[in-house]
């Protein structure tokens, strides 16, 4: 079992309630004055919507920004030299939305993928079974990363061949999937 002292980073699900919603408070409310001061877009589109930078004191009023917007607007926060890797959404509406992903991004992540995992019960002891893309679609590397973090093993077969899908979850004995059903 994931002792979660030890990935102080999972942390927020082993929380008490009200511990839980301070510490979400406090990284909202870190998110939101990060990309305030660093997108002026972004600072005005908060602002539009009665929204400040930095606020936490009652962070389930604050809008969610629909994702046209991130189509139509360039919302990055950072320099394009400051960039890891450019990603998608899926595009299952239309045209995929780009992501550009710094390494401090990809590293928070993985966080809240395995924060997700252990929140579905997965453990160390698991073979997990990634069959989401691993092209530009997020979701094949970051289910990867996240289920690597938390010590599970990773059988990376990416989407479609069905047969070959459930091959290998009877020949290795995979214990969790993430796929699109």
């Amino acid at each position: 079992m994931i002792d979660l002292q030890a990935l102080p980073e999972l942390a927020p699900y082993g929380m008490a309630r009200e511990e839980k919603r301070a510490f979400l408070a406090r990284e909202l409310g870190e998110l939101t004055r990060f990309h305030g001061e660093h997108c002026p877009e972004y600072g005005r589109l908060l602002a539009a919507l009665g929204a400040q930078p930095g606020q936490t004191d009652d962070f389930e009023s604050l809008p969610f920004l629909p994702v046209r917007l991130f189509k139509e607007f360039s919302l990055k926060s950072v320099p394009e030299e400051a960039l890891a890797r450019t990603m998608t959404s899926s595009g299952t509406t239309g045209r995929p939305t780009v992501v550009g992903y710094t390494r401090d991004d990809i590293e928070m992540w993985s966080t809240c993928v395995a924060r997700l995992a252990v929140a579905g019960g997965a453990t160390d002891e698991d073979i997990a079974q990634i069959s989401f893309g691993y092209g530009l679609f997020t979701g094949g590397l970051g289910l990867h990363y996240g289920v690597e973090r938390i010590g599970a093993t990773v059988v990376p077969i990416s989407a479609g061949n069905t047969k070959r899908q459930l091959m290998l979850m009877q020949d290795l004995g995979t214990t969790a999937i993430a796929c699109t059903p």
